[in-house]
């Protein structure tokens, strides 16, 4: 465990959790069946992907500066590949599609408390100001954004290449981070922030970041932008 308050401990792990109940509750009150009756098992999927996450950070399997890849490519790389395949097979891709376009807007909130959680691990020493608001990381933008841009998806009061391009936008953010972050934390790929290692993204609870909220994060942009696609007009 960082040397940390319980405080941020406790924040991060809300912020998963919330994450985990709103994606869940998306494919519970999906208009499609088949990705209403999916809920049940990706849900299930997930919970194990996490406890997994959390095992290999506790027995510090991601403390590791000599691999190449390093480790910490796991994390990110697994959850990639996994989108990627269920895309490219027509059944678990119309899953996908049923997700309606509110819970994939709103999910963005979680990036306010992510970047309050960084803000506050900068504190702690235990990342690189680079990944925070007064660095590179402009991701709270996109949260501050989606509690309008979700309102405004709900009251179907915004236009089609304005949602395209507000997602597009957040993908820029969320890529810029994601090479902030994984360029300093202590690998052997690290490039970066020498003076202020990223040793938050590879310890529990915060490996759930690259593991699990920033790919549901990008995720929702890219189906987002999908469904965007193939409305007419």
């Amino acid at each position: 465990m960082l040397p940390v308050s319980s405080t941020l401990h406790t924040l991060f792990i809300l912020t998963a959790l919330a994450t985990y109940i709103w994606v869940v509750l998306g494919m519970v009150q999906s208009t499609s069946p088949r990705t209403a009756k999916a809920a049940n098992i990706f849900s299930l999927l997930l919970l194990m992907w996490c406890i997994f996450q959390s095992t290999l950070a506790l027995n510090k399997w991601y403390i590791d500066r000599v691999s190449s890849p390093p480790h910490l490519t796991f994390a990110l790389a697994f959850p990639l590949i996994f989108f990627a395949a269920t895309m490219a097979i027509p059944a678990t891709r119309k899953i996908w599609d049923g997700l309606g376009l509110f819970h994939l807007t709103a999910i963005h909130l979680v990036r306010i408390p992510v970047e309050i959680a960084l803000w506050m691990l900068l504190g702690f020493k235990q990342v690189p100001e680079s990944m925070t608001i007064s660095g590179f990381n402009f991701d709270i933008i996109m949260g501050i954004s989606a509690l309008f841009v979700a309102f405004l998806v709900y009251r179907n009061k915004i236009g089609k290449k304005a949602l395209i391009a507000w997602n597009i936008i957040g993908i820029v953010f969320l890529a810029v981070i994601v090479v902030t972050a994984i360029g300093s934390a202590p690998t052997s790929m690290q490039w970066r922030d020498f003076n202020q290692t990223n040793y938050a993204i590879i310890h529990f609870p915060f490996i759930w970041l690259p593991s699990f909220i920033v790919p549901v994060v990008l995720f929702a942009h890219v189906l987002s932008i999908r469904k965007l696609l193939q409305v007419r007009g």
